[in-house]
């Protein structure tokens, strides 16, 4: 009888696709013979459980806010947690109240997977609350990892299907892309993006930026963009559920952020054979080789993020050879092969230990 192992989400909602997605490529990659995944988001329904579904997860929503203040969510996540004979239960999310019921109503072995940095720390023991509990962490990178000393996380780096060769650069004198995608609040730092395309755009008058994604900063972003005057020159896109055609439309992938766990979007690009531009920050440095997959700027720096990208508009033979590069370490080091991998090897690892 396979393994069954439950994957708790914070939600069912877009902004979790992140870690949603790491789950679907678990469960339709791990052997089916030894492992049953489960998808449990927290919350009111939403599209990810759909998502999930289709990945081949048993997935629900549970309606609980995760907090004491809602004592009636806790007590139906317990009756479910102790309705089910779960081998591991895979936490993707900081709630301490979760892994506190499932160590109350359950066997399992429990996973702590760190997706961000950590905001909160024990000063006591010094033991980060977010994996307080954990019999075993894992981290999306190694810049995550450094964060805590025990227990030591393994670092799994999450994976991307490469499934086309890398599309043609621009051609001099045709319209400029520059693509960025995430969640839009103020650690993507997308206002340095803006203000970049304003210090080049007397200079490439045909460049454009596109923003895919949503969040609490989308009308500041806009109302900035008017400001510069560059609201013809920006263009919000929203929510994509399927970002590949438009990847595959744009020349160069920006990414400005302030903080980064392990950047999915860039590496999305880079699977299309888009050069990144990106801040010198968290683990975007183990995923774009400065110079060979891109170009690494300073956070908070407008002027140094606006000369990394006006070096491979001006020089389209670099723009594609970076490209190329960026796609075959995609390929070649950051595949859902290989995440999957690994994953399966440490349950595989827990339930022996179980023994």
């Amino acid at each position: 009888m396979p393994a069954a192992i439950l994957h708790l989400l914070g939600s069912a909602q877009l902004e979790e696709t992140g870690p949603a997605r790491i789950v679907a490529a678990l469960a339709s990659g791990l052997d089916r013979e030894k492992y049953q995944v489960h998808a449990w988001c927290l919350g009111a329904p939403g599209p990810l459980v759909g998502y999930l579904q289709s990945a081949g997860a048993e997935a629900r929503s549970v309606d609980w806010s995760q907090g004491l203040r809602d004592p009636l969510g806790a007590y139906r996540f317990w009756r479910l947690i102790r309705d089910h004979d779960f081998a591991i239960v895979h936490h993707h999310f900081g709630g301490r109240m979760a892994r506190r019921i499932v160590r109350a109503s359950s066997n399992a072995r429990l996973v702590v997977h760190l997706h961000a940095r950590i905001q909160e720390l024990d000063s006591a023991r010094r033991i980060p609350v977010a994996v307080q509990g954990a019999d075993l962490v894992i981290a999306v990178s190694k810049a995550v990892a450094r964060q805590i000393q025990q227990p030591k996380p393994i670092v799994v780096y999450s994976g991307v299907e490469v499934r086309h060769v890398p599309r043609e650069p621009i051609s001099p004198g045709t319209e400029v892309v520059v693509g960025a995608s995430g969640r839009l609040v103020d650690i993507k730092g997308l206002s340095y993006l803006i203000k970049a395309l304003a210090i080049l755009s007397s200079e490439f008058p045909d460049f454009q930026v596109e923003i895919a994604g949503d969040g609490p900063e989308r009308e500041n972003l806009e109302n900035y963009a008017r400001e510069l005057n560059l609201k013809e020159r920006v263009r919000f896109l929203g929510w994509q559920t399927d970002l590949e055609p438009v990847l595959r439309r744009w020349d160069i992938f920006a990414m400005p952020s302030l903080t980064e766990g392990f950047p999915m979007a860039a590496l999305e690009a880079m699977a299309q054979g888009l050069p990144v531009v990106a801040t010198n920050v968290g683990g975007l440095p183990e995923l774009v080789e400065d110079g060979g997959t891109g170009i690494l700027v300073p956070p908070s720096d407008a002027e140094a993020l606006a000369n990394g990208l006006r070096s491979l508009i001006v020089d389209t033979k670099r723009m594609k050879e970076m490209g190329v590069a960026g796609w075959r370490r995609a390929r070649d080091q950051f595949s859902i092969n290989r995440m999957v991998a690994q994953t399966a090897s440490i349950y595989d690892s827990l339930l022996t230990s179980q023994k």
